[in-house]
């Protein structure tokens, strides 16, 4: 009893977590695992929310950054006694200086990752786990290879292991031997235990691409493959210069033993895929995978399109071989190498990495896109989808009882996941160009593009109301009109649409713009809409006329980044050639051009304060500049003192103070009157751009928003809170006008609706 009173403390979770790290904490509760889990079912069930609250969120633990136990343990499920041991805490009064917020609806998003390490201070290219799966080794940019616990994250081996990024890294059978290859040309051999290098290094001409051991015990055998074209088969207890299998015509980025140890597969670059003989170190058969994408299905003629193939895996029972390039996962039959089905995950995104699951049904990919996917090769189907990663997946593997999925990631991360066999995708992402309506009732309605460009409308419960026909190209913006009955997109071709919010319908396809929309806003009730466009042009549409009328502001010369509205007959819009132009949309007519001194920086963002006639404009010079609307041909006060490009500003509520961002990810606060630095600053930084700046509770609390949300007392320049979400690289918050609802939607395509707690 003893034990589980201090095990499920959060007060003691958060104590021991600043002195000896989360793998040390974690590894408590797996030591007393039998003693907790025989006792009573609570026992039980809190010692597994305790730990799943830790394994997903000890990554955010580092010795200079310790983030509040208590707002992460909010963000668990509701029936989970972390987050009911928080609230209760909470309910008693809120510790000093501190904001808390909650995430109501969590509920609607379902998480697989089970384990996440920061594990290196680089991207991490490769990830593997032992043949018993208790251990996981990882390699990086940083040129070091790890070894750790796969339960814990416990760090238990660690060497400096290449001068160069290391690229690949494999366990020998036994688990006591690593093989790592690097982009300084070096194939070496370590003990597993102590990190001793083990004799000289085996060299290729170039970047070593991948390691691979063959399976059996007995049979010491391994392959490499490098950028020189060549892969090489060592017998890895001697000393000698390994066998080179030559035929492909440009590097080789993977090869693989089949089960049996017989054969070898590789793939390259040059397109091909190809068998080799072990035994006799030869060639057995080639295929070129350009010859299995039909014309059809979008590709060109034969030799006129490059299909650089980037990873290959055998499946475990030594039927199949998978290959990946661009979008495409290859099938082949492994005996006659034909191929037997082609898959394609989204169109956007790039496959980095395969990976065979033990049931020989399924494989998983990495992708561009920050996530990994779980495709059935032989129904052509996508099972499964995980999401958590900010950066490329580089690498994927499978445990051997197929139970956890391995990724490893640019963001510095190693990710362990939950494979539950067969399931249907955990979600439909979204993209960050969303628009949200804080109505009076305390109804909300969110406009929010997904990954297949259509556009989907959810309420306050995070249900989806309606979903619209997709767009042929990506959707850059959105918005709804003032009853929410409506709402407009715009995509990167220049199309823009207007959709029926209750049904999905379109209702009008406006076409004009030759370019990217990059904003849209209804005016009059939603009878008509205003957007511009990187074609240098603002256009207003009154789209419920005959027609679709349009008039067509083009005084600017480049893109048209924003625009505000000063009331609805005056705009102010922003533009990349340096200029902010104020317009008559009654005359259509432009009233005045503000550009200041020469050269012109490009305009990144504008905030308008109309009770005092006034706007601000950020710039890529470093500087913003605060204008008078009547004022003279020059800025009013030009702030000088960020060291990056400025992206975002916003007004304090009585206009007194100007907060502003940059792309150093930091935040610094202004006096309006004199232009000078407010006398408090924001005492720490974000590590992203600073994508937006607005203040809330009647300009008491600053928030800002870049990798995560932080929310600063604008009297001392002190953080009260930071809101980490399971991405990164925020675009927008959208407040409520009382300021106590967020919504926004992070870079891996969630959904976060989130309330200020009292």
């Amino acid at each position: 009893q003893e034990l589980c009173e201090l095990l499920f403390s959060l007060e003691w979770v958060e104590a021991k977590l600043r002195v000896v790290g989360c793998a040390h904490l974690i590894n408590d509760y797996l030591q007393h695992e039998e003693l907790i889990t025989n006792s009573r079912c609570a026992e039980r069930s809190m010692w597994k929310d305790f730990l799943a609250f830790l394994s997903v969120n000890g990554h955010h633990f580092t010795p200079t950054r310790l983030p509040d136990v208590l707002q992460l343990a909010l963000c668990q499920p509701d029936s989970s006694a972390v987050c009911a041991q928080a609230r209760a805490r909470l309910a008693r009064g809120h510790p000093p200086n501190t904001v808390y917020l909650d995430w109501l609806n969590k509920a609607c998003v379902a998480v697989s990752q089970r384990l996440v390490v920061r594990a290196h201070a680089g991207a991490v290219y490769h990830a593997a786990f032992s043949r018993s799966g208790e251990y996981v080794a990882s390699c990086a940019g940083d040129g070091y290879l790890k070894k750790w616990n796969s339960r814990t994250g416990e760090e238990l081996m660690a060497t400096y292991a290449h001068d160069e990024p290391v690229l690949c890294c494999a366990f020998a059978p036994n688990g006591r031997v690593i093989a790592t290859g690097s982009a300084d040309h070096t194939v070496k051999l370590w003990n597993a235990q102590s990190g001793r290098l083990l004799g000289p290094h085996r060299a290729h001409d170039g970047e070593v691409q991948h390691c691979t051991f063959a399976h059996a015990f007995h049979k010491p055998l391994l392959a490499t493959c490098s950028q020189d074209s060549s892969i090489k088969l060592w017998e890895w207890k001697e000393q000698g210069k390994g066998s080179a299998l030559l035929g492909h015509s440009g590097p080789v980025r993977c090869c693989c033993f089949s089960p049996d140890d017989q054969r070898l597969v590789s793939c390259s670059v040059d397109c091909t895929l190809k068998v080799w003989s072990v035994k006799l170190r030869q060639e057995e058969r080639s295929v070129d995978v350009r010859e299995c994408v039909d014309s059809e299905d979008g590709a060109t003629k034969e030799g006129e399109r490059s299909l650089a193939l980037r990873s290959c895996a055998w499946s475990p029972d030594g039927r199949r071989i998978v290959a990946v390039a661009e979008n495409i996962v290859f099938v082949f039959n492994a005996l006659t190498v034909a191929c037997e089905n082609v898959l394609r995950t989204h169109a956007h995104c790039t496959i980095l990495a395969v990976a065979f699951a033990p049931d020989s049904l399924h494989c998983a990919v990495g992708l561009s896109s920050y996530s990994l996917e779980m495709w059935n090769v032989k129904s052509c189907r996508k099972t499964a989808d995980y999401r958590g990663h900010v950066g490329w997946v580089h690498g994927v593997a499978f445990s051997a009882d197929g139970s956890w999925l391995l990724s490893a990631s640019e963001d510095h991360t190693v990710s362990l996941w939950q494979v539950n066999g067969e399931e249907s995708a955990a979600g439909v992402y979204l993209k960050r160009d969303t628009h949200t309506l804080f109505r009076e009732d305390g109804s909300l309605r969110i406009a929010a593009p997904d990954i297949n460009n259509c556009l989907r409308v959810v309420d306050e419960t995070g249900q989806v109301v309606s979903v619209s026909d997709p767009l042929p190209s990506r959707v850059r913006c959105c918005c709804l009109s003032g009853d929410g009955r409506i709402a407009a997109m715009g995509c990167e071709s220049g199309i823009m649409q207007i959709v029926d919010t209750e049904s999905g319908n379109i209702l009008h396809v406006l076409e004009g713009h030759t370019k990217c929309v990059r904003q849209c806003q209804f005016l009059m009730d939603g009878h008509v809409l205003l957007s511009c466009s990187d074609d240098a042009t603002l256009r207003m549409w009154r789209w419920r006329e005959g027609g679709g009328q349009c008039s067509v502001l083009d005084e600017h010369t480049e893109d048209v980044k924003c625009f505000c509205l000063l009331s609805q007959s005056l705009l102010l819009s922003c533009s990349f050639d340096g200029t902010t132009k104020l317009w008559d949309l009654n005359e259509l007519s432009l009233v005045r051009t503000f550009c200041g001194q020469e050269p012109h920086a490009a305009i990144l963002s504008c905030q308008v304060m109309p009770s005092l006639g006034l706007f601000v404009v950020t710039c890529t010079d470093k500087t913003a500049q605060v204008w008078q609307l009547d004022g003279g041909a020059m800025p009013l006060h030009v702030l000088q003192g960020h060291t990056d490009c400025v992206r975002s500003c916003g007004f304090s509520p009585d206009g007194k103070i100007l907060a502003t961002g940059d792309d150093e990810g930091f935040v610094m606060l202004w006096s309006v009157e004199s232009g000078q630095k407010w006398s408090c600053q924001p005492t720490a930084r974000h590590h992203a751009w600073v994508t937006q700046v607005s203040f809330v509770r009647e300009g008491r609390i600053l928030l800002s928003a870049a990798d995560n949300i932080k929310f600063w007392d604008v009297e001392s320049g002190r953080v009260l809170q930071t809101f980490y979400p399971r991405g990164s690289l925020l675009k927008r918050v959208h407040t409520s006008p009382d300021g106590n609802r967020l919504v926004t939607v992070d870079s891996i395509g969630l959904l976060y609706m989130l309330s200020l707690l009292p």
